[in-house]
């Protein structure tokens, strides 16, 4: 969650992300696929999951492992640069 949330205030990161955990510990990287998490873990052959997804403001990630799964969702912070861009100008001419 709290890597999710940095990649979500410096205002990167894609829409969706499934990270699949092999049995021997092994990453695999998926940027936004539309397979259930659970049928990509199938096919990979990977016994944990997770998809981090930022939508509408929120990040959300769930997971699993065999039967298991959980679910966690929060608000997604607004990227850092938007601090910068103030609604007043900084010069007078």
């Amino acid at each position: 969650m709290e890597a999710a949330l940095q990649a979500a205030a410096a205002g990167g990161g894609s829409e969706s992300l499934s990270v699949l955990i092999g049995a021997g510990g092994e990453i695999h990287l998926i940027v936004d696929s539309d397979w259930p998490l659970q049928r990509l873990a199938a096919e990979r052959g990977a016994p944990m999951a997770y998809r981090v997804t930022r939508r509408n403001g929120q990040i959300a990630i769930s997971g699993q492992h065999g039967h298991t799964t959980c679910w966690m969702q929060t608000t997604a912070p607004k990227p850092r640069f938007l601090a910068l861009l103030r609604d007043q100008p900084r010069y007078s001419v």
